[in-house]
């Protein structure tokens, strides 16, 4: 039987085009974006707050890390209040479980990224459900937390008296 006129050339644009999607994909799999990074970087803060281990906590933040108080806006504390503040609260309490309910990175730039973060913690304590903002930055190749809101607790607005100065 023999080929139409152009059928051959369709087979081969048709081949092109599925070598090109292919293409696409396998980069989109090696291709991590700034979004992805700050999800890791959230999801290394929430293990490393389970575990209790306050130094890999404290690692995750950059040096002039700053902490607000119901919206990015407001004016934040440094990086010693989150580090005083954490160490209060790790000291005092065991966290049982310590999860995300969602998660959801965004990329601002190519070296920032922003998370959105829903908690849910237990301590032996009290229960906790939790609204976050992370902004995280690459800094000489280095993903940290530059930023860290405390939006929510338990469906209402945080209080800067939870802190302690």
């Amino acid at each position: 039987m023999p080929l139409r006129d152009g059928y051959g050339r369709r087979i081969l644009t048709g081949v092109g085009f599925a070598i090109g999607a292919l293409v696409i994909l396998a980069t989109g799999h090696f291709v991590v974006t700034a979004g992805e990074h700050a999800e890791r970087v959230t999801e290394s803060l929430l293990e490393t707050v389970l575990a209790g281990d306050h130094p890999a906590v404290m690692k995750l933040f950059s040096d002039d890390a700053r902490l607000h108080i119901g919206a990015p806006t407001n004016p934040g504390v440094p990086l010693g209040v989150i580090n005083r503040n954490l160490a209060y609260v790790m000291d005092r309490y065991t966290i049982e479980s310590n999860r995300a309910t969602s998660l959801r990175g965004f990329t601002v730039r190519d070296d920032e990224g922003v998370v959105h973060l829903g908690c849910y913690t237990e301590t032996g304590a009290a229960i906790g459900l939790s609204k976050w903002h992370l902004r995280v930055h690459r800094d000489n190749g280095v993903w940290r937390i530059v930023d860290l809101t405390w939006i929510e607790l338990n469906r209402s607005p945080p209080s800067a008296r939870y802190l302690r100065p």
